[in-house]
């Protein structure tokens, strides 16, 4: 694009904004063809793991490499493999799980591999091309959906296997990848986890609410979409001023806020009564929701981004905990949110503003001072022998 343009802050944000609306109406199509539930679950999960994917390519720096064919090849054979079994489900018995991890692996995969291109684009300081290319990335899928729906509503979840491996196949400028595969593995898996938090809450919904939750977590992701514009473009362009301005007590003050929003919708749930409750708790989890993305993106300027994946990880598994066990919606979506919040708020408390650990800085004061001690006393006698020989 011309650089009036990248330099330009409405553009970005204009095509943010595109790219919201289309993710918006990914989710919004399965209800509106009226396909079975466990269709509108797939496609958001596969939207979820698609943006994992990327997101874990962007934080870690991953750039393109040169197995796009293999990617290909993957995402096919795995997400193929779980439209199909959703889409035909009397054709083989298999767990609806199964089915949704294909998906989700191939979203994974076919992120990671786009969102290389995506990440060589936002560090070259191309914000609106970044953004102009995610918006392409979503346009395709979003026709290869409607064309999938218009045919037969039931083969709608064909179109992402299908539009991911066009998206692979298109050529794209190839640059050296700055990330080992092992920091970019474990990324991905506990973004893919983590994002998909909507996907189980959507899921532990009853029949009578699931609408509601339904159209509720799509505002809920546009949310967290729109925070993630701001941190991408505000704060991950800007890591050294915040980094030295998001001070120990600032990070104390987030994690705070968690604490006294978490307590309120506890509060809330167990005495009001049960619809007034949801309403006023549903209210509070999307301010709490934003509270830990600013906390988790403070945590990764900090370079501590394993205590966010460790954060992420454990939330999901107490919320898988909760829906096993038959636990509500929203309790289950409060204790996510306020038990991932509190695991990356406490890791935020020990960096110092410098982004390191305090533990691994006064490690390496003491290991300065000793070798500064040592220089001291070897210069204190080269001058005594320099004397002696004088």
């Amino acid at each position: 694009m011309r650089p009036a343009i990248e330099n330009s802050r409405v553009a970005p944000a204009a095509l943010a904004l595109g790219n919201l609306l289309v993710s918006a109406v990914i989710l919004a199509l399965p209800e509106i063809f009226g396909v079975d539930r466990t269709v509108t679950i797939a496609m958001a999960v596969g939207l979820a793991s698609l943006q994992a994917g990327q997101a874990a390519a962007v934080q870690t720096d991953h750039r393109n490499s040169t197995k796009r064919l293999f990617s290909a090849a993957l995402v096919a054979a795995s997400s193929a493999t779980g439209a199909i079994l959703l889409t035909f489900p009397e054709a083989l018995s298999a767990p609806e799980f199964v089915a949704l991890s294909l998906i989700g692996l191939g979203g994974v995969v076919t992120g990671i591999a786009t969102g290389g291109h995506a990440s060589e684009l936002l560090s070259g300081g191309k914000r609106a091309s970044y953004q102009a290319f995610i918006l392409a990335r979503n346009l395709g899928w979003l026709a290869a959906i409607i064309a999938f729906g218009v045919v037969d509503p039931k083969w709608m979840m064909i179109s992402a296997p299908v539009a991911w491996v066009i998206f692979l196949l298109i050529p794209t400028r190839r640059a050296v990848s700055q990330t080992t595969w092992a920091t970019l593995a474990a990324g991905s898996l506990s973004a893919m986890l983590y994002r998909n938090d909507v996907n189980v809450v959507r899921g532990m919904a009853s029949t009578q609410d699931f609408r509601l939750w339904h159209y509720y977590l799509i505002g809920y992701i546009l949310v967290q979409a729109m925070l993630g514009f701001l941190i991408i473009n505000e704060l991950y362009s800007r890591r050294e001023l915040i980094r030295e301005r998001a001070t120990l007590y600032i990070r104390a003050a987030v994690l705070a806020v968690l604490v006294i929003l978490a307590s309120a919708g506890f509060a809330i749930y167990f005495i009001l009564p049960d619809r007034v409750g949801l309403i006023i708790v549903l209210a509070i989890i999307l301010p709490m929701g934003v509270v830990v993305a600013v906390q988790a993106a403070l945590v990764h300027i900090h370079g501590g981004s394993n205590w966010v994946y460790l954060a992420g990880t454990v939330g999901f598994s107490v919320l898988v905990v909760c829906a096993v066990i038959g636990m509500s919606p929203e309790i289950g979506f409060l204790m996510e949110l306020t038990i991932s919040g509190c695991v990356a708020g406490c890791g935020s408390l020990i960096f110092r503003n410098d982004g390191s650990d305090s533990t691994q800085r006064s490690g390496k004061h003491r290991r300065h001072s000793a070798s500064s001690s040592q220089g001291q006393l070897t210069r204190g006698k080269k001058t005594i022998s320099n004397g002696a020989m004088a």
